[in-house]
């Protein structure tokens, strides 16, 4: 939740909190539930920090998992009456002031607290710690936390814009969000409004008056407490707002109003925390989000390091060319070079944008030396990773799981079981070989004279046949077998994007060589008019359950999007192929918890449906089975 979610949130809802004796207070999954009643009504505030500040009608479902807070709370809590509910400063800073002096203090910065206060000192912490700026420790004086930025309201163009000077060359939109402490979305709304896009860089922005009296219009819109907005997308709720969000209309979601926001808002959260409930503990879950942290950063430096290296003559003259500019005196120069991103002349250093990152380099320095430095960052951060996935495991071991179905992939049987397999979208076999003797066994053995065989228009692929049944296969069927046959083709592996397949029928493939010739394994003649067509390179992985059994599934979209929970689409890219299977696992073991299922999967197995290559992931996306 934002500042303006609760900033809004509360106007509407502060007479339902102020007034109200504390009843009860539990907790289940990390998530704080204090339950308030006056006369016959009862409501509820609950709050998972960072996520959740709410106050609702509707209590938590999930049986209760007893903490020290907890204990603490309802010593100290219970029966007191509530004199007041606040939101400190317009952050994500929420404070409940009991009778009697003391207070619960909701923090949605940073990693999120909830902190139990009494005369101003605290006596009760989710998390107690030492901070460069302020201490969470028992017997301490509370200080709320400071400010993360400037003031959106109190901005003027002027000093927006002399904040924005080192960053001429940075996007617009993180750029802002880096400086000012408002709402990533209200700024993202702001600049829509004032017609500057995200990506821009801040150096063609010329208006920058007009983005900060949209900022001013965003948030007096979420001050009114006049309804809100819901955005759907994919058939679900993506997103729920306190202002107009025409940006999102932009995105291609669908937009509603409602009468009142805190309903929405309820409606959005709650589903989230049932969620959190009901996955893994929040310190595992914290562990494992700080694994791929590190891992996806580590990437991020590897790949740098071996641009560097599979360019050193372009980077090496780039420095020379700084170096000789420097002696000139003229080194400012150097930010006209394409490849130049920022500059530090005090230090003459420079930055260039290599892969994901920006890379400084020192004027006279080695850019082999430089890409070195890289790849020892990297290996720190994958030996945090590490550590950080070995604490997650120790403490889901310590840490008794909620009773749940297990599901695990179901193993096929069916001949066709260990090749390249799918229906397509209009139930027909499609079936393709993983090496030259599968492509052997499918033409030999399994091909009829009435199926239709398939091959991509490149040296080395898979031969594809679609089973027939004596039935004549559509459009949908003929274009989704050529998928499968480019998609696993090296025209993937060369990084192309779309790629020629020809199709014929069964009776015009031969394994029988011309006179005085011979065909190798996995080696045939096609005799006859061939069909040709082009078609994307678009591989979609999903996961369906059925009858109890999970399964993955894979192939194109059109193929899988209709048959599963949840899938994630892929193109051609430069994502290394294991750290692509293990994000595509952890977003199908999320999403199947979402849906009430627990799924065990290895990244062995997502692998296994992948083609060789690198990758780039162009969606994940709920399937058409999501909640059928």
């Amino acid at each position: 939740m934002t500042a303006l979610d609760l900033a809004a949130h509360l106007r509407e809802t502060w007479h339902l909190v102020e007034g109200s004796r504390v009843a009860g207070v539990r907790c289940a999954g990390g998530v704080v539930e204090v339950r308030l009643k006056r006369g016959g009504s009862r409501v509820s505030v609950i709050a998972s920090p960072p996520r959740v500040f709410l106050v609702t009608r509707k209590g938590i479902s999930s049986p209760a998992s007893p903490s020290p807070l907890t204990s603490v709370l309802k010593k100290s809590l219970r029966g007191l009456r509530v004199i007041s509910v606040s939101q400190l400063g317009l952050d994500r800073v929420v404070r409940l002031l009991f009778e009697g002096g003391r207070a619960l203090v909701y923090e949605g910065v940073r990693e999120g607290n909830l902190i139990l206060t009494e005369g101003g000192a605290i006596i009760a912490a989710l998390r107690e710690r030492e901070m460069r700026d302020r201490s969470i420790v028992r017997g301490v004086a509370y200080v709320p936390p400071p400010a993360r930025g400037l003031d959106p309201l109190s901005l003027t163009e002027e000093s927006l814009r002399n904040l924005l000077s080192g960053y001429k060359s940075k996007p617009v939109l993180p750029s802002i969000c880096r400086l000012v402490n408002a709402p990533g979305e209200a700024v993202a709304e702001a600049l829509h409004r004032a017609g500057i896009k995200p990506r821009d860089k801040v150096r063609e922005v010329g208006d920058l008056g007009a983005f900060l009296a949209s900022l001013r219009e965003v948030y007096l819109e979420a001050l009114r407490a006049d309804g809100g907005y819901v955005a759907r997308g994919e058939g679900r709720v993506v997103g729920v707002y306190p202002f107009e969000p025409t940006h999102a209309v932009e995105k291609g979601l669908r937009v509603e109003r409602v009468d009142v926001f805190s309903e929405a808002l309820e409606e959005y959260f709650l589903s989230v925390l049932s969620e959190v409930e009901g996955g893994e503990p929040p310190a595992v879950s914290r562990a494992l989000e700080k694994a791929l942290e590190y891992e996806e950063e580590a990437a991020k430096l590897r790949k740098a390091a071996e641009t560097i290296f599979s360019s050193l003559a372009v980077f090496e003259s780039l420095l020379e060319k700084a170096k000789r500019l420097k002696e000139e005196g003229r080194l400012d120069k150097i930010v006209e070079d394409p490849l130049v991103t920022g500059l530090d002349k005090s230090k003459a250093r420079i930055a260039v944008r290599v892969g994901d990152i920006d890379v400084v380099f020192k004027v006279g320095e080695s850019p082999s030396k430089v890409a070195s430095k890289l790849y020892e960052e990297a290996k720190k951060l994958e030996k945090k990773a590490r550590r950080a996935r070995e604490i997650a495991t120790e403490l889901r071991e310590r840490t008794k799981p909620a009773k749940q179905i297990v599901f695990r992939p179901v193993v096929e049987k069916a001949w066709y079981a260990n090749f390249l397999h799918l229906l397509s979208s209009e139930g027909f076999l499609i079936v393709g070989g993983k090496d030259a003797s599968q492509n052997e066994a499918l033409v030999r053995k399994y091909m009829e004279p009435h199926d239709l065989f398939f091959h991509a228009d490149v040296h080395g692929g898979p031969v594809v046949i679609v089973k027939t049944e004596g039935k004549k296969p559509g459009r949908a069927t003929i274009e989704e077998a050529a998928q499968l046959a480019g998609v696993f083709s090296r025209a993937w592996e060369a990084g192309f994007h779309q790629v020629d397949v020809y199709w014929v029928y069964g009776e015009q493939v031969s394994k029988k060589a011309p006179s005085g010739e011979y065909l190798g394994k996995g080696a045939f003649m096609v005799y006859g008019k061939r069909n040709y067509l082009r078609v994307p390179l678009r591989l979609a992985v999903g996961m369906s359950v059925e009858e109890g059994l999970a399964k993955l599934r894979y192939g194109p979209p059109s193929a899988v999007s209709g048959r599963v929970l949840a899938y994630v689409e892929l193109a051609p890219g430069r994502m290394e192929r294991g750290f692509t299977a293990e994000k595509i696992r952890r977003f199908l073991v999320s999403a199947a918890s979402r849906a009430g299922v627990r799924l065990k999967i290895s990244r062995q197995e997502i692998l296994n449906c992948l083609p060789k290559g690198g990758f780039y992931i162009v969606k994940t996306s709920m399937g058409e089975g999501y909640g059928a």
